[in-house]
């Protein structure tokens, strides 16, 4: 539970407190009959709302962070396989962070990579990586261009 949680759980258990444990109870006297009615008031209500919607708003944001960091965490492993010229284990690692974010350009422009350097060279799926990854605003170097271009004997 983050810190920002924290604190907005001790506001609640304040503003319910001073509210008289929140709920006030309300005598109506009508045809010599009481009736007990359970009300919030609405500025206490309109306190629990906002403290509510912030609690959602820090948990969307905390899960935003996590799945952020784990892109990013997928993508420096696929890199280091990358360099050791393990193209299937950094593959496996990008799909991944790809299933987490498939907005995330680095992610797709590496895994074009992979596919233009694993053997035997899939240079299908490498363009479509390529297209999104540049298609996502990824600065796309002309070399891997060329080299597919190679791989399919277009040019020499």
């Amino acid at each position: 539970m983050s810190k920002n949680n924290i604190i907005i759980i001790i506001v609640l258990i304040l503003c319910v407190t001073v509210a008289g444990i929140g709920i006030f109870l309300r005598t109506k006297i009508s045809n010599r009959r009481i009736t007990i009615t359970k009300e919030i008031p609405k500025d206490i209500a309109v306190l629990l709302k906002k403290a509510s919607e912030k609690m959602q708003n820090a948990d969307t944001q905390n899960s935003v962070q996590s799945q952020a960091k784990k892109v990013k965490e997928c993508c420096d492993l696929a890199i280091s396989y990358m360099e050791k010229q393990d193209y299937k284990a950094a593959i496996n690692n990008l799909q991944a962070a790809v299933k987490i974010d498939p907005q995330h350009p680095k992610s797709n422009y590496a895994l074009a990579v992979c596919y233009a350097r694993i053997n035997p060279p899939d240079t299908v799926l490498s363009r479509q990586y390529l297209k999104k990854a540049k298609d996502l605003g990824y600065n796309v170097p002309d070399w891997l261009n060329r080299h597919l271009d190679v791989l399919e004997g277009r040019k020499q």
